[in-house]
């Protein structure tokens, strides 16, 4: 349930365009999915899931407070503070998974600057796994760690399902090369249909 208070502040505000308003739950995060398995053109899947909860806005307006405050007392400048919570959301506030008959494509942000394009050709299995973000990796996001006792890749932004890639080749994550990657979705049987491994 949306506070409406919270919701009418941030339109007055202007904080974020009134198009990712729908986004704004109260705690616990909600994710809002939009997920279309119909085919668009030559994307055959498409899923977009939205990190903007009660709790993420609280936080930002934390560090708003607390760069203010340091500039205030003449501890050193705001500016870096408020342009990371800015930064934030642009960079990390979505997740974008599409697939086309060529290519599986992940982005976070709304810049699109953080992304990873998978050929299908180099997918030799796909499976829909539960898992445990915090204990095996580490958190949500982009992230390494180990799964079924291997070296693992993982992008996410709020779940425990996913579909568990394996690749005929390492790829690069966090620095790490690894053959495995989990990609968390709302809808993990879509996406595995999708990849039609």
């Amino acid at each position: 349930m949306r506070p409406a208070h919270f919701t009418k502040a941030v339109k007055c505000a202007g904080l974020i365009p009134r198009s990712l308003l729908f986004n704004i739950s109260a705690f616990p995060a909600d994710i809002k999915s939009m997920d279309s398995s119909r085919k668009i053109g030559n994307i055959v899947y498409h899923e977009e899931t939205h990190f903007f909860s009660l709790i993420f806005f609280i936080i930002l307006a934390f560090i708003m407070a607390a760069a203010l405050l340091l500039q205030v007392q003449g501890m050193g400048s705001a500016l870096p503070l408020i342009i990371a919570a800015l930064a934030l959301p642009l960079l990390f506030g979505r997740m974008l998974i599409t697939v086309d008959g060529r290519t599986l494509r992940i982005s976070f942000g709304y810049l699109n600057l953080i992304k990873k394009e998978i050929p299908l050709a180099d997918i030799r299995e796909a499976r829909v796994v539960e898992y445990r973000p915090v204990r095996q990796f580490g958190g949500w996001g982009i992230r390494t760690g180990t799964f079924e006792g291997k070296r693992t890749g993982c992008y996410s932004m709020r779940g425990s399902r996913g579909v568990l890639i394996s690749l005929a080749h390492d790829i690069g994550i966090c620095l790490i090369k690894t053959n495995r990657v989990i990609v968390e979705r709302v809808s993990p049987e879509k996406l595995k249909a999708s990849l039609k491994i």
